[in-house]
């Protein structure tokens, strides 16, 4: 397959829809350009073709990383904020990791992982990053006392349904949810807003965000993947 044939999120995050915005609470980055700044700074060429673990505390530059490392990394493991020290090795040997993008590197200095790279806040790029190739999106389970699974997808097959549903009509949607989006339930929302062409509002499980009000955000998730407007009771 060729790079003009791989569906990449960067496909969805150009500079035609104004006003785009992923924000936690804290922070406010604009996604309108968004393929014009990096979050991973330095030696971002080495990560080509490379088996990734993402393990970012920060569900924002998660986000953000996530959208650099698809269609350049060869598989991409979301590591959830949660995941016990003691299943990482194993997890890295079954998922052959061979670099770890992270927020804090020294805590995987250790491991045995050739490449160790710092996630942080985004800053303009010198040039843009090229489709290579279509990555994997590998996920953990959840819910199970052992080891966790770790489950594969594509991309196309996370985003099949969002497709079917074509763009959002008139107003860009806002998003959120209150799942982690390194869990799939919140990972199918990120890739809507995505999709959508929309807005997307990070909040932490069973917190209210200041900012996260029925007029800030008209589409949020708390209970499925599914959209929900938000109510008075919200």
């Amino acid at each position: 397959m060729s790079p003009r044939e791989i569906f990449t999120l960067r496909d969805y995050l150009g500079p035609e829809l104004k006003g785009r915005t992923i924000s936690d609470g804290r922070r406010v980055v604009s996604l309108t350009d968004i393929l014009e700044q990096t979050c991973l700074v330095g030696r971002f060429g080495e990560l080509s073709g490379r088996s990734v673990l993402l393990a970012v505390s920060d569900q924002l530059i998660s986000a953000l990383a996530m959208t650099e490392l698809d269609g350049v990394a060869r598989r991409m493991l979301l590591c959830p904020p949660d995941l016990r020290a003691d299943h990482v090795q194993t997890l890295i040997d079954e998922a052959e990791i061979d670099a770890i993008v992270t927020d804090q590197p020294s805590r995987w200095a250790d491991v045995g992982v050739y490449l160790v790279m710092a996630a942080r806040a985004p800053e303009r790029r010198g040039t843009k990053a090229k489709t290579e190739r279509a990555t994997e999106w590998l996920m953990l389970t959840s819910g199970t006392s052992g080891v966790p699974k770790i489950v594969g997808h594509t991309l196309e097959a996370l985003t099949g349904a969002i497709v079917a549903d074509g763009p959002a009509r008139g107003t860009p949607p806002v998003w959120a949810t209150f799942y982690d989006i390194r869990r799939y339930g919140g990972l199918q929302i990120f890739l809507r807003a995505v999709l959508s062409g929309g807005s997307m509002v990070l909040t932490a499980p069973a917190r209210r965000s200041p900012i996260t009000s029925p007029a800030s955000m008209p589409w949020a998730s708390r209970t499925s993947p599914a959209r929900h407007r938000i109510g008075a009771s919200f």
